[in-house]
């Protein structure tokens, strides 16, 4: 169950009286999200993301890539990968050695030494390959797909076709196309969801089953987060309280260094969701206890711009500390809070979103508490949640000067 303090450490900053006057700001946005004429909503709906048939499909081709010892290796770019990389890394123990069942990520970056260093990796594994975009034209995961599927051929020179997973849009896309002309498997993503808001889909479903998560549970919390949603809308008020009063920058605050690919998931989501028309807070990653020697310095005497959103994870195990009676786990929330009491005093409100452990099913209620915070947000600043024009811009100026080489 996830729980919401944004009282503790921003007294004087949020007041019931600013709180009460959403009220009929929160009204609309319900409206909108009840408005099935506003595109790219479908993430509303978790029964409309993933099909039964297709969470069969999955779970059959998880049991293809387990059966042949096989790699997965997955290429796309923003919310096409981090959300499965996030919770992939989250859901891992530390020092796991993978022999088998591995996910690897590329196509986020257009680093030839990470994709020749990668190849290299491969040479002595098996692997499957699963691109995921909804035209098959971003550069970034392109240009990783065609280097992955030439190598691919090399080492499956007869059966290359049966290790390409395509996960794209199957209405009007070139890749669906592709994808069946050269006997792929297919995935469908729904035309009505955008990247960062697909985890819940097959876009993300597909690696986290096979890096071993029970992805029936994160359905299944994400779901029942969808059945009340009020805590995100305060998640949401609270920032735009904040943000009103001049705190422009979000320090998303964790405690446990393998929720660190966690933060930047969120930093995407909220990012492209709500930074655009000159509007909209500007999302950075905090990883504690390290930071508190860097940034931390910043937020304990610096201006007066940064708020925190701090990520507590209630449970964390129970190893205890060599000589006295108390777990890591059990001191890292008492310094979670005293940082927090800390930063209070120096002018640094922290809002504190609460689960019990990491777990698949405490994971799906993040993604939905999140997913409904960061449209709200979008919704609230007066803006479009949905487009990234942005993103665009940078896609449309790599094309002018690239057009007559790729």
């Amino acid at each position: 169950m996830i729980t919401l303090d944004y009282k503790t450490h921003c007294a004087g900053h949020i007041t019931q009286k600013e709180i009460d006057s959403y009220k009929q700001k929160l009204q609309d946005v319900k409206e909108k999200f009840n408005n099935k004429n506003i595109d790219m909503q479908g993430w509303l709906d978790i029964d409309a993301t993933i099909s039964k048939q297709q969470l069969k499909q999955i779970k059959d081709l998880k049991n293809k890539i387990y059966s042949s010892h096989s790699v997965l290796v997955v290429i796309g770019v923003g919310g096409s990968y981090l959300g499965a990389e996030a919770f992939q890394k989250a859901t891992t123990n530390y020092f796991v050695d993978f022999n088998d069942h591995n996910v690897i990520f590329a196509g986020y970056n257009l680093s030839g030494e990470y994709l020749e260093n990668l190849i290299k990796y491969l040479d002595n594994k098996n692997f499957y390959i699963n691109y995921i975009s909804k035209s098959g034209t971003t550069l970034e995961p392109r240009l990783a797909f065609e280097t992955l599927l030439k190598y691919a051929k090399q080492r499956y020179p007869n059966k290359f076709n049966e290790r390409i997973i395509i996960t794209t849009n199957t209405t009007g896309s070139p890749l669906s196309e592709i994808a069946k002309q050269n006997n792929y498997h297919l995935l469908s993503m729904p035309n009505n969801i955008g990247g960062r808001y697909s985890i819940l889909t097959a876009v993300g479903m597909l690696p986290l089953c096979v890096c071993g998560l029970d992805i029936d549970e994160m359905l299944k919390g994400a779901r029942d987060a969808s059945k009340n949603y009020d805590l995100a809308l305060e998640y949401a008020v609270a920032r735009d309280i904040l943000y009103n009063k001049g705190y422009k920058v979000e320090a998303f605050t964790i405690y446990e260094p393998k929720l660190s690919d966690l933060a930047s998931w969120w930093q995407q989501l909220f990012g492209e969701t709500q930074g655009k028309e000159k509007k909209g807070i500007f999302p950075i990653c905090n990883i504690n206890t390290s930071n508190l020697h860097s940034i931390g310095q910043y937020l304990q005497d610096g201006e007066d711009i940064i708020f925190e959103t701090v990520l507590r994870v209630k449970d964390l195990g129970n190893f205890k500390l060599a000589n006295v009676d108390l777990t890591y786990s059990e001191l890292n929330n008492i310094v979670l809070d005293q940082v927090a009491v800390a930063h209070a005093i120096g002018n640094t409100p922290s809002i504190v979103i609460s689960i019990d452990k990491i777990s698949a099913y405490n994971f799906g209620e993040l993604v939905y508490f999140f997913f409904i915070a960061a449209a709200a947000g979008g919704f609230l600043l007066g803006i479009n949640p949905y487009d990234q024009p942005g993103v665009e811009e940078y896609k449309k100026q790599i094309k002018l000067k690239t057009k007559d080489i790729l």
